[in-house]
């Protein structure tokens, strides 16, 4: 799995408003969305999307043209989602199909051209995407329909002028005696309708925490808290989020974590794991769980943990040692750079894995990078980069981007500045000898 990776997840008009004038033009409006969710286990700093040309196939018009929207940072495992505003106005020959097929709730087809981008890496777009259209308000003009045309009458036929002689009526039989009539059953009368029939009720958001428990392994205990819910509307598409808390007696924060849902109805059984938790005392752990979305809705409970043997680690907000990750020293020099780092509450038997790069502070070109494990953590270690490549007298202010994949994930950044090599190996500041200094040295050198 990569460290962090943008995919776009979904394209639709959040809002598709079309009129059209008895002139022959129409006029539209609308929103269109997207999700960009971070596939990887880091976060994704400062992501931006951008939308350079949405065109209609084979005309030159476009819907949206050079809009972009900052998202902000994306969660290892989270979507976000973005929203541009559009305006459009245009004759009915060019833009009637793709109206009317949004405004029939289908998926237009449109040549699109967008970026998703974050530090150190970015996604790009130039294709023909279908974008749906789940709640379009349109208008169109109303036409007469002419109806069916009435058949032609038939010709009346010609008239006898001597109409034949009609034959005696048969002497009909008598009728037999008929029974007397039955009475008829009395009506009965409909039941009388409720002037004011109550609304079905809907089925009630209920959040809901299935488990909670703890397990201790090495001198760690790792806690999970397992939430569902009941009653969520499946048409409703908004983002919703659950959050969870770990405190303690003292309500004092030991972990915290949220996950992000969309397109979902009900959550069922979706783990929270909480791990490398060390607690000196015997403590009674409270979990708060909080849904805010579609409705505000919070739940807890509360499970015992027993006290911990210090075994020289720290690992998670809830240990002796809380977890921190820093760049301590970052210098650069003459076609190299020297990046010092350091972590805390990492345990003496844990493996940390640190991946540090060095990137044009204005191009984000990656210029050197190297990754390296070490069991206990990194104690002011040093990220040495030699023979960077730079060009003869070039400076470069370069930034450096350290993050540390394991045992938790966390990233730091500094600023260094590298230059290119001198011209002919010589250092710029050293001292050039006169020509008199120069021919004692050589008088000297011969005795």
């Amino acid at each position: 799995m990569p460290a962090n990776a943008l995919t776009i997840e979904d394209r639709r008009f959040s809002k598709f408003n079309a009129t059209e004038q008895s002139s022959g033009r129409i006029d539209i409006s609308g929103e269109y969305t997207v999700t960009i969710k971070n596939g990887g286990f880091l976060p994704v700093p400062s992501v931006s999307f951008n939308v350079g040309s949405m065109k209609i196939p084979d005309t030159d018009v476009e819907l949206i043209s050079q809009k972009s929207s900052n998202v902000g940072t994306i969660g290892p495992g989270s979507s976000k989602d973005m929203t541009l505003e559009f305006t459009l106005n245009g004759p009915s020959s060019d833009l009637r199909s793709v109206t009317y097929t949004a405004c029939g709730g289908e998926a237009p087809e449109l040549n699109i051209q967008e970026q998703a981008a974050g530090i150190l890496l970015a996604i790009g777009v130039d294709s023909t995407v279908q974008v749906s259209s789940p709640s379009p308000s349109c208008t169109f003009p109303q036409q007469p329909t002419p109806g069916p045309e009435p058949p032609e009458s038939p010709e009346p036929p010609e008239e006898d002028p001597q109409p034949p002689e009609e034959p005696d009526p048969p002497q009909q039989p008598e009728p037999p005696e008929q029974p007397p009539e039955e009475p008829e059953p009395p009506e009965e009368e409909p039941p009388e309708e409720d002037p004011d029939p109550e609304p079905p009720q809907d089925e009630p958001v209920d959040l809901i925490i299935d488990d909670m428990s703890s397990s201790t392994d090495d001198g760690e205990v790792t806690i999970t808290v397992t939430v569902s819910t009941e009653g969520l509307d499946s048409g409703n598409y908004d983002t919703r989020s659950v959050d969870v808390q770990l405190v303690d007696d003292e309500s004092n924060v030991l972990d915290s974590d949220s996950k992000t849902y969309s397109y979902v109805d009900n959550y069922d059984n979706s783990e929270f794991e909480f791990d490398r938790l060390t607690f000196e005392d015997r403590t009674n752990v409270r979990a708060d769980v909080n849904l805010t979305e579609p409705e505000q809705l919070y739940e807890n409970d509360t499970i015992t943990v027993e006290a911990t043997e210090d075994t020289g680690g720290g690992g998670g907000n809830g240990g002796t040692e809380p977890f921190s990750w820093e760049i301590v020293d970052a210098e650069g020099g003459e076609d190299q750079a020297d990046v010092t780092v350091s972590t805390t509450g990492v345990g003496n038997r844990e493996d940390a894995t640190a991946d540090v790069r060095l990137v044009d502070a204005n191009t984000n070109e990656e210029l050197a990078g190297d990754q390296q494990s070490r069991i206990g953590g990194f104690d002011n270690y040093t990220f040495e980069f030699r023979n960077i490549g730079l060009q003869t007298g070039q400076s470069v202010d370069a930034r450096v981007d350290a993050n540390i994949l394991q045992p938790e994930a966390a990233y730091d950044s500094a600023e260094v500045q590298i230059v290119g090599p001198v011209v002919g190996g010589l250092e710029l500041d050293s001292p050039i000898p006169s020509m008199d200094e120069a021919a004692d040295e050589q008088t000297n050198n011969w005795g």
